[in-house]
């Protein structure tokens, strides 16, 4: 009788370890996955860089809200010519952006007055 209630106990308690083991096992990968998706999120966060709204999708926005009655006349028209002032600045910023390329390729394309000029294939003669 006590020789089997020993090899039960021996038994339950071989069961119980591995049973813990695989327990022990199943949370270090819970917790690795867990950790890899956050470097993950992190990383993808990181390379697209931080999202701003433009001025323009701002004015839109409290426009919304202006019209939902959340924000009084005088806050709306405040608002409204500070972000007027950032529209502009950034339409300037566009329109000079834009026109940098044309002048630079302009200039490119011009030959230079006392620069060499290619006037055919040169002389083998050397003449």
């Amino acid at each position: 009788m006590f020789a089997l209630r020993h090899l039960l106990a021996d038994t339950f308690a071989q069961r119980y370890q591995r049973e813990l083991l695989w327990a022990g096992v199943a949370i270090a990968l819970v917790l690795l996955l867990a950790a890899s998706i956050l470097w993950w999120m992190r990383r993808f966060n990181q390379r697209r860089g931080p999202f701003t709204l433009k001025a323009s999708d701002q004015l839109a926005h409290f426009r919304v809200l202006y019209e939902r009655g959340e924000l009084s006349s005088e806050e709306f028209q405040r608002l409204r010519a500070l972000l007027n002032e950032r529209i502009r600045a950034e339409l300037a910023s566009q329109e000079s952006a834009a026109a940098a390329p044309e002048t630079t390729s302009a200039t490119l394309d011009k030959p230079k007055p006392d620069g060499p000029t290619n006037n055919g294939p040169p002389n083998p003669g050397g003449s």
